[in-house]
This record gives C-alpha cells, structure tokens and sequence, in this order.
C-alpha cells in the first residue's frame, strides 16, 4: 500500500502536479500481518482478540509510511490524513441511494413473507438476493468472511481507469520512466524494482 501510494505521488511530481488524494477503506488494514501491530497498546480488540479496526490510527500510520519512505531518498511531501466515518453517511442521499436502498427494503419484507431470516439482503447485478448469516460467517475465527472485490467487473476498472498510479507502460517507456525514477529519488533500476509490481 505504500508503495502504490507512494507511486501515485511520485508520478504526480514527475507530471507537475503534486496535489492528490488517496482513498483507503479502513478494511484493507485486515490484510496486514496482526504482529505489525502489536506494539500499538491503545487499540482495542473485540471478544476474539482481533483488533477494532475503528480503533487503529490506520489513515495516520500510512501517511507516516509514506512520507517517511519518500523522506528517506530526500523527497520532502507534505500528507494529511483524515479518517472519514459518521460525517460522510450524514450526506443527503443521491439518487442511487434512495433506489438502493429502496430496493434492499422491497428485498427484506419480501424475504419475510418467503419465511427467509437471519439473512444479510444483498444485491447482486440488478436482483436482491438474502445471504443467510452462517454462510457470511467464518466458524473459525467467529467473523464476517471477507468477500473481496471483483477486479473483472466493469465498475473495478472504470475506477481503476481514473487513479493516478505508476503503471507498466510508464515503466517501458525510457524516458517516463527517467521521470519517475528523479521524482522518487531513486536509480531507473531501483524505480523499476519499486514500482514494476504495481503496474
């Protein structure tokens, strides 16, 4: 995660423009090693000893990572952080919402006249489909499954298509890549090996 944040400003100060925004969903914090944060004593854990992700200065940490990784090839960036929760669902519904939600209300009374509870209401492409909770939950650690996101789908890449983030092209190309490699303090070679996985 770093590194694709740090790529994304690094290609940013190689295009003269050093201004952007970087989007993480607190969940991606699930995929790091717990141990890598064992020394944080103040976070809090639920009743199986899994840390509260809501408890983590996560957004603080990665910026900390960030700014530190660039700082140590003497690339000086200034990142903020802010932890967006409760303010964010206070926003006043759009349109696709109101029909979302609209349609995960029609799903769940219907669902109750089927004799269907216990159920997650789902939609899935344009149908409303109820997700008993024992299939959502892992019975080894007692925890909703994570169902990770669909990189094949239409909406994946669209979102994919308007990040700024150091691609394999960008690599290819001698003289992108000369680019990249000054912006980021770094040889051609050493940037290659940094951000070729990314790309």
């Amino acid at each position: 995660m770093v590194r694709v944040i740090e790529g994304a400003i690094v290609k940013g100060l190689a295009d003269g423009d050093p201004a952007g925004v970087a989007v993480v969903a607190e969940g991606v914090a699930e995929l790091i090693d717990p141990a890598d944060f064992a020394t944080l004593e103040t976070v809090g854990r639920d009743e199986h000893g899994h840390i509260r992700l809501a408890d983590l200065p996560f957004g603080k940490l990665l910026a900390e990572a960030v700014q530190d990784a660039l700082a140590s090839r003497g690339v000086s960036v200034a990142i903020g952080n802010k932890d967006v929760g409760y303010e964010l669902r206070c926003v006043a519904p759009s349109a696709y919402d109101r029909e979302y939600t609209r349609d995960l209300g029609v799903g769940a009374v219907r669902a109750l006249l089927d004799g269907v509870s216990g159920a997650l209401i789902t939609r899935r492409e344009s149908n409303i489909v109820p997700i008993p909770f024992d299939e959502l939950l892992d019975p080894a650690t007692g925890r909703t499954r994570v169902r990770m996101v669909d990189i094949d789908s239409d909406s994946f890449r669209a979102a994919l298509s308007l990040q700024r983030r150091v691609t394999a092209a960008d690599l290819a190309d001698p003289k992108r890549l000369a680019a990249l490699a000054a912006a980021a303090g770094l040889s051609l070679d050493a940037a290659r090996e940094r951000y070729g996985p990314l790309g």
